[in-house]
């Protein structure tokens, strides 16, 4: 009992201050632990309906597991959680069990932690109880309790954990343990590749979203228990992980994801903490996570700073760069090719050819290189390759000139975006030239380089406001160019979203007058008897919003009334840039934005008498869709009669995007100029559902229409007469947003008007 509550308090708590410069101390390793399936290898390994967890397999008597997996990937920690579980049960600390060993049958077996391997040396049978025990425990301050451990061995009742079986004599050890202990159950963490006869080998795949959900959760609790919005946070970090999808490839990586979250609580958020997190982690598995330091590894004592110890690998990561195929696969060179050009990172420092040798090893034990089954040399994270190689590139003189041609190639785009960012922290501004010179040769792609590179460096947009202001202008000139393909007039949208869209830079959006006077509402369409009969009505004059209310609208009413609950969606990336509609908002939340700007606009005497910011009447919107300056005749879509799918986000001829910034679609402009009448997102109105005078009679009281379908309409629901959606008020998804009419006041609440 004594030794599991020594080995509890040993390893109840995780260090952390080797993983950043800015915080130290220790975390609650039950708090941040999460558990994982593994998977078996192997061709014969049968693949399980559900995927087993460590603490399951430990569970029987006489278990026999290898871990497998990379650096970085949570081996030694689910070591530790295992025994700390195993150790605290016995202990009666239950809280720390985490829920681990509910399913065990007592007793629980005593665990003994094996780490240090590298350090062992080689072990013969006959010295087992003679001293290896007992160094193994004196590495932990745990030495006066080997006669106890030695005991439990000697019945069968413990529970051996190894780190770092791959050393051969830890594998040695290992094997002698467990043919003179056999009634013991082992479990040996390992580097891929290793093998230890009677083990059953497992690995720890990549985390998935969930998971990553779950630790992003639980880091960001125990570290910050008491930060203000916590859970908007999380799920504002969650949320900015997905968009990039180098850096997804490295978030699936546990020790990558703490990095981020460390980065993210120290108020560097991402993606602007990108490169700051590729340089920690690079860092981290080079110099920090191994035995000893590289300077002392390598015998180089100038490698003193990060910056020094990456640009060892710069010439090999630049080399390999300019060696990348078009079809995305992972370039590599011939290991003496690669331990040359290792050979010219290490010179500077004085290093020599078995410097370069020694690093090169290194870089294959720690993950960052990778030997393929040819014997060539890769670094097999691409976002981790063009990190280094712009940093090669920032430092060189004649960057402007190499990046001229260059940037016409997509593969170097991530590397320059990488050099104009360390540029310009290196020499504040320098890397504006960079951004002009692109914009300067105006070919659509590298307008977009250009604004990804703006993108990426702090606060660019207030220390260079000319040029984001002319990027702005670039960019609102692709979004409104039906010439320019779907996809590049996408990303034109988002960017403007993140550098700042000036359709919405005033609190009053773009609006368009809609005259009064009469219109032919509704329409025959078989099948859809609800949309007619039409008829003639009369229609007052009001303004309507050309576009959707986007994020960026949404967000000027949350910060006035931050009491307001957030939509739905509101972290999520697929829907939350600037420039998108706002969605996943009820009825109730689009009605109090326009209570708020009709109070804001009145206060600055900005509203015309008589008149509010509220919901369109369906009449209403029905006009603006289908109606025109003097029109006589309606049209089914906004744009004319013919279906065309280019010019509406509809699923129809969607690509990967669900919704998409507004304005997106120019062609399918109304004659009223006003813009995603028809899919994107389905729109709100002030009117409830009943039928039209002449029609069936229906009603459904309290129950809203929505108009203009979503970017998840088929066609036969995309019409501008369509009005087959009719919802409670507290209803909400992803393809619901709404737009505001300014006009005369409703009678509260809404009567039978339509």
């Amino acid at each position: 009992m004594l030794y599991q509550r020594a080995l509890a308090g040993r390893f109840r708590s995780l260090p952390i201050d080797h993983l950043t410069a800015s915080r130290g101390g220790e975390v609650a390793l039950a708090a941040v632990y999460t558990e994982r399936p593994l998977v078996p290898l192997g061709a014969a390994a049968p693949m399980p309906a559900a995927l087993p967890t460590l603490a399951a397999l430990a569970r029987e008597p006489g278990a026999r597991v290898l871990l497998s997996a990379g650096p970085g990937l949570g081996k030694s920690v689910a070591l530790r959680r295992l025994a700390l579980a195993c150790a605290a049960h016995t202990a009666g600390q239950l809280d720390a069990t985490g829920g681990l060993l509910d399913d065990w049958a007592a007793p629980i077996p005593l665990p003994l932690l094996v780490e240090r391997t590298a350090e062992l040396a080689e072990a013969r049978g006959d010295d087992l109880c003679g001293g290896l025990v007992e160094s193994w425990l004196r590495a932990d301050g745990l030495e006066e309790f080997a006669p106890e451990v030695e005991r439990a061995l000697a019945a069968g009742e413990c529970l051996v954990l190894m780190d770092g079986a791959h050393h051969a004599p830890a594998a040695a050890a290992l094997e002698a343990l467990v043919a003179r202990f056999p009634a013991n159950r082992f479990i040996a963490a390992a580097r891929p590749g290793a093998v230890l006869p009677g083990f059953a080998p497992y690995t720890l795949p990549p985390l998935d979203k969930p998971l990553m959900n779950e630790m992003v959760a639980r880091w960001y609790t125990a570290l910050a228990p008491s930060s203000g919005s916590l859970s908007d946070r999380i799920a504002s970090l969650q949320g900015r992980l997905l968009p990039d999808d180098r850096l997804l490839d490295l978030a699936f990586w546990p020790l990558a994801l703490v990095l981020c979250v460390l980065a993210d609580l120290d108020g560097v958020p991402l993606p602007r903490a990108r490169a700051d997190v590729y340089a920690g982690l690079l860092d981290l598995l080079l110099d920090r996570r191994g035995a000893l330091p590289l300077a002392e590894a390598l015998g180089l004592p100038g490698l003193d700073t990060c910056e020094r110890r990456l640009a060892l690998l710069g010439p090999l990561a630049l080399a390999l760069q300019q060696g990348a195929a078009p079809d995305g696969a992972t370039p590599a060179l011939p290991r003496a090719e690669a331990e040359q050009l290792l050979l010219a990172g290490v010179a500077p420092f004085g290093g020599d050819e078995r410097a370069a040798q020694a690093l090169a090893e290194r870089c294959l034990h720690a993950g960052l290189l990778e030997a393929t089954p040819s014997g060539e040399l890769a670094i097999p994270r691409p976002a981790l390759r063009e990190h280094l190689a712009g940093r090669v590139l920032a430092a060189a003189p004649d960057l402007q000139e190499r990046a001229a041609i260059l940037r016409a190639d997509a593969r170097w785009r991530p590397t320059l975006r990488q050099a104009a960012r360390e540029r310009d922290r290196a020499a504040p501004g320098a890397s504006f030239a960079l951004v002009r010179d692109m914009l300067a040769h105006g070919q659509r792609e590298e307008i977009l380089l250009a604004a990804e590179c703006l993108c990426d460096l702090d606060e660019a947009a207030a220390r260079a406001p000319d040029l984001a202001n002319e990027l702005r202008g670039r960019l609102l000139d692709m979004l409104g160019d039906a010439r320019a393909p779907l996809p590049e007039r996408i990303r034109a949208g988002l960017l403007l979203g993140e550098i700042g869209d000036p359709r919405f830079d005033d609190l009053l959006p773009p609006l368009a007058f809609v005259e009064g006077g009469s219109f032919l509402l509704g329409a025959s369409v078989a099948g859809f008897d609800d949309e007619g009969p039409p008829q003639r009505i009369d229609v007052p004059a009001f303004r309507i919003g050309v576009f959707p209310v986007t994020n960026r609208e949404y967000a000027r009413f949350l910060a006035d009334h931050p009491e307001h609950p957030l939509p739905h969606y509101w972290h999520d990336p697929r829907f939350n840039n600037p420039s998108l509609p706002a969605v996943g908002v009820t009825w109730h939340d689009a009605a109090a934005y326009c209570a708020w700007l009709t109070g804001r606009l009145a206060c600055e005497g900005r509203l015309p008498s008589g008149t509010v910011v509220r919901l369109p009447l369906e009449a209403e919107w029905e006009k603006a869709a289908t109606w025109g300056p003097g029109a006589r005749r309606k049209h089914a879509f906004p744009w004319g009669n013919t279906w065309d799918a280019a010019r509406a986000n509809t699923a129809e001829g969607r690509g990967a995007w669900l919704t998409t910034p507004v304005g997106a679609y120019p062609a399918g402009v109304s004659q009223y100029g006003v813009y995603d009448m028809i899919g994107n997102v389905w729109e709100w109105t002030a009117s409830e559902y009943a039928s039209y005078p002449g029609g069936t009679p229906q009603r459904r009281k309290g129950y809203y229409v929505l108009r203009g379908s979503s970017c998840v309409s088929l066609p036969t629901n995309a019409r501008a007469t369509y009005r087959g959606s009719h919802l409670p008020p507290h209803y909400w998804r992803y393809h619901l947003g709404f737009r505001l009419v300014i006009g005369r006041p409703l009678p509260q609440p809404p009567d039978d008007q339509v």
